[in-house]
């Protein structure tokens, strides 16, 4: 793996989670190859587990905790959909007011 620092990637992972596949490979500015690598080691360890879903027609990934036990938390993940959209404020970094904020409005719209 060319990625130097693996632990503190698989730090920023574990405080992702839950997240999409896709969308951890962005937020951490690495490669689709290097991040899949990095999911291998994490599911060798039993750090995480990975489970295929379908958001907007399309197959992906989510990555979920498994409290490092290796077994799966037993967390409802289905309050971050509605519908099939995912929500908006995983992985958001701006600093706002959930009240005011427009993609979230859109999204609780879709239930």
């Amino acid at each position: 793996m060319k990625i130097k620092d693996i632990p503190g990637l698989k730090q920023q992972v574990i405080s992702m989670l839950p997240v999409t596949q896709a969308e951890m490979w962005k937020v951490l500015g690495i490669s689709s190859k290097d991040a899949s690598e990095l999911i291998g080691h994490m599911l060798g360890n039993k750090l995480i587990k990975r489970t295929r879903i379908k958001i907007n027609g399309k197959w992906t990934f989510l990555l979920e905790s498994t409290n490092g036990n290796g077994r799966a938390s037993k967390i409802d993940f289905s309050v971050l959909f509605s519908g099939n959209k995912f929500l908006p404020c995983c992985g958001c970094e701006e600093v706002c007011e959930p009240v005011k904020c427009t993609k979230l409005k859109e999204w609780i719209i879709i239930a």
